[in-house]
């Protein structure tokens, strides 16, 4: 077995594709709100909603190797996810710019932390749960 391969590394693994979707996440929110100028709540979204596509894909693929073919299933049970980690975000998000003063990337960069464990103890334990052998 590879090291890819290797259940112990799958943590490892959630972490880059959590990195790699951050860099996407900050990336669009970069453009949207320095050169497009649009709002800060709007580009979180814009943000929020592409990063969320490259995480699903990703994490489905390279960090569980889900081969299930109930996609439909994992969608739903990750747009749950999605849902509750959108929520928290943009609390935070209100909390750390609007009640603080803070920059977006600051709260945005809170965010984060705040929903990278909860993300991976319910997409691994709930969301791919079934394609475990």
């Amino acid at each position: 077995m590879n090291l890819l391969q290797d259940p112990r590394f799958q943590v490892v693994k959630y972490l880059l594709v959590g990195a790699l979707t951050a860099a996407l996440y900050f990336s669009i929110l970069f453009f949207t709100v320095s050169i497009l100028q649009i709002h800060h709540a709007l580009s979180v979204s814009i943000s929020y909603f592409c990063g969320t596509i490259f995480h699903f894909s990703a994490n489905k693929i390279f960090t569980f190797g889900s081969k299930s073919q109930k996609i439909l299933t994992e969608y739903l049970r990750y747009i749950c996810l999605v849902i509750l980690n959108y929520i928290i975000t943009l609390i935070v998000v209100y909390l750390v710019v609007d009640v603080s003063g803070q920059s977006t990337y600051i709260g945005v960069g809170v965010a984060i932390a705040v929903t990278v464990g909860l993300g991976y103890g319910v997409t691994k334990l709930w969301v791919f749960q079934h394609s475990r052998g």
